[in-house]
């Protein structure tokens, strides 16, 4: 399985399909939660810092993020390492 794959989704709400409610911090020190994804694409990116195709791929994600977060794209990074060093 590699940590580089990404997963195009097409959320919707939650009482559509049944996408969960949830939080997760972010790098910033905050909470994201899911219910602002609502009628938004989403783009999901598992890394790491040790997965080079994954730190390549962090650049890429990122101008996507900043093109087309007009059209109502979100891309979401859950990091598997353990320390916060490692998240930006």
């Amino acid at each position: 399985l590699s940590l580089g794959l990404i997963l195009l989704l097409q959320s919707w709400t939650s009482a559509q399909t049944g996408w969960p409610t949830w939080s997760a911090p972010t790098v910033e020190g905050t909470d994201f939660h899911s219910r602002s994804l609502e009628g938004k694409v989403v783009v999901i990116s598992v890394w790491a810092s040790w997965c080079p195709s994954c730190r390549r791929q962090m650049p890429l994600l990122s101008q996507l993020q900043n093109s087309h977060f007009n059209d109502k794209l979100q891309v979401l990074s859950f990091s598997l390492d353990r320390s916060p060093d490692h998240h930006e």
